[in-house]
């Protein structure tokens, strides 16, 4: 009779708490919502349609009809966090009556993959705008004043560089307030 010992060390992580940071929302029919994941991970986002991307943390979700998004998130260890989701109502007849609001994405990957090739100003309300795009150099690289029309990352059809770009966006909203605002977004490839 010979005994062998051995030890095993065992991490135990704590289990993820809820995924998805939105409540479930009404939107007018053609605008957009940010939707939120407070884990980090790897991300997958179900319906992918309408999603500026169906892998990232924070997609823009521009759905035609009400939809409900489901996310499922692996943390960083590796653990499952679960399912989660969030239904996007669509008010067809709100004809700008929600509250007033402009989303602008913080970053934009023109690289074709049809994810979030577009820089494009979103929101509730937005009666007319102005956006103009900058260079590092204060070069004007991109115009428009309509929502259906989005930087694709070029100017006169080259590739702009990757980098950081101005923006401006002067406007009004439906409700009669003014939009003038200024920031910068990331073009990645």
């Amino acid at each position: 009779g010979c005994n062998l010992f051995d030890s095993v060390h065992i991490t135990v992580f704590a289990p993820p708490q809820q995924v998805i940071t939105n409540t479930d929302t009404v939107i007018c029919q053609g605008s957009a919502v940010l939707l939120q994941v407070n884990q980090s991970g790897t991300i997958s986002w179900l319906p992918a349609d309408n999603l500026s991307c169906s892998n990232c943390l924070q997609p823009l979700a521009a759905p035609d009809t009400t939809t409900t998004f489901v996310v499922s998130v692996t943390d960083v260890n590796g653990c499952f966090a679960g399912n989660d989701s969030v239904t996007i109502e669509i008010d067809t007849n709100c004809n700008g009556n929600l509250t007033p609001s402009v989303m602008i994405p913080t970053a934009f990957s023109p690289n074709k993959d049809g994810n979030n090739d577009f820089f494009n100003v979103l929101g509730n309300g937005i009666a007319n705008y102005q956006l103009d795009v900058y260079n590092r150099w204060g070069a004007l690289v991109f115009t428009t004043n309509s929502k259906d029309i989005g930087w694709d990352g070029t100017y006169n059809g080259e590739e702009q560089e990757v980098g950081v770009y101005i923006w401006h966006l002067q406007g009004n909203m439906a409700d009669e307030t003014n939009i003038n605002q200024n920031g910068s977004v990331t073009l990645i490839r």
